[in-house]
């Protein structure tokens, strides 16, 4: 994974690291504070943490999960590391189309969804992913998302999940879509979805 090219500038979306264990987010105002608190964390839980430096590259890694290269720089030409798009907060019309495609093969198709363990596995690879993001009320995926996002049962509705910075869809509504649909939203986009994605298994079937 990739690491921060400068540790003293707080990168978009600050200072934050998701303790997968405990599911907390832990925050700070600098890189060495936010390594301490973690530190700190997994030794009250009883966790294994090494030493402070093997910390810090860890944190360095999951932020730059949800960063570009502009902040992010690789750490060799074995690394898996995808940046993430520069536009990845920015309405396109590529990402109109693609969501549009999407909503309407999942239309055609009867509305039907995958079944409950499937979503609830697609969701667990989003939750422990840094691009999983909230990026607040005006993007683009918080509007469009909720045409098909409406749609989805309360009981679906996995709490967690905001929009993904890679294909900029609305993940509440995408984890429950039929495979057909997701091909479909990500048709012609040659997007690069991290390694760990559970997109890359169903855009396989497809070749």
């Amino acid at each position: 994974m990739a690491l921060l090219r400068f540790k003293n500038e707080s990168p978009a979306f600050g200072f934050s690291y998701l303790q997968k264990e405990t599911a907390l987010i832990l925050t700070a105002r600098s890189l060495g504070e936010l390594t301490r608190q973690v530190i700190a964390h997994r030794k009250h839980k009883s966790l294994p943490f090494g030493s402070e430096a093997d910390v810090q590259k860890e944190i360095e890694r999951w932020i730059c999960g949800r960063l570009g290269s502009n902040e992010c720089i690789s750490e060799g030409p074995d690394d898996p590391w995808v940046p993430t798009p520069q536009d990845s907060n920015v309405m396109s019309m590529e990402k109109i189309i693609g969501f549009s495609t999407a909503a309407w093969t999942w239309l055609k198709s009867g509305g039907e969804f995958v079944a409950k363990e499937e979503a609830q596995r697609r969701a667990t690879i989003c939750h422990n992913c840094a691009a999983n993001v909230d990026q607040g009320h005006e993007c683009f995926t918080c509007s469009l998302g909720k045409l098909v996002r409406s749609a989805v049962p309360d009981d679906r509705r996995i709490a967690g999940l905001h929009s993904c910075q890679f294909c900029g869809c609305d993940l509440v509504s995408k984890v429950n879509l039929p495979d057909a649909a997701i091909i479909a939203s990500n048709s012609g986009r040659n997007i690069k979805f991290p390694h760990w994605c559970w997109q890359l298994e169903i855009l396989a079937k497809k070749q």
